[in-house]
């Protein structure tokens, strides 16, 4: 974790591994405190091998899922600051959007054009 600043999620995980941590309401999907710290480790160590440092900037398209809370911890872990982008936003604010921030890598999902 850059800082001083704990990694709490990474404690979380030693002191109660099998509980649950995340639960998408949509879905009903959940991760227990292990998971997202074992996938935060997982993206921290993926932007870190892309170059991605502290002060840079990484953009996301998503919906609220939990793989958003995953990355927004292992951008803590590395430095990056997360950009969050609207997934509903038009394609031509969108760009706009990613031209101004800069961000050295954009993480998306695919989202089914008809939700």
């Amino acid at each position: 974790m850059t800082g001083d600043l704990p990694d709490l999620l990474a404690k979380r995980a030693e002191l109660s591994p099998a509980k649950v941590a995340l639960e998408e309401v949509a879905t009903g999907r959940t991760r227990s405190y292990a998971e997202p710290d074992a996938r935060a480790a997982l993206a921290a160590a993926a932007m870190a091998k892309r170059g991605v440092g502290a002060g840079d900037r990484v953009a996301v398209l998503s919906r609220n899922r939990i793989e958003l809370f995953e990355l927004l911890f292992g951008c803590a872990r590395v430095g990056p600051v997360l950009v969050p982008l609207t997934w509903g936003m038009p394609p031509a604010d969108l760009a706009g959007l990613i031209r101004d921030a800069e961000p050295r890598l954009l993480f998306h999902d695919i989202v089914d054009a008809q939700t």
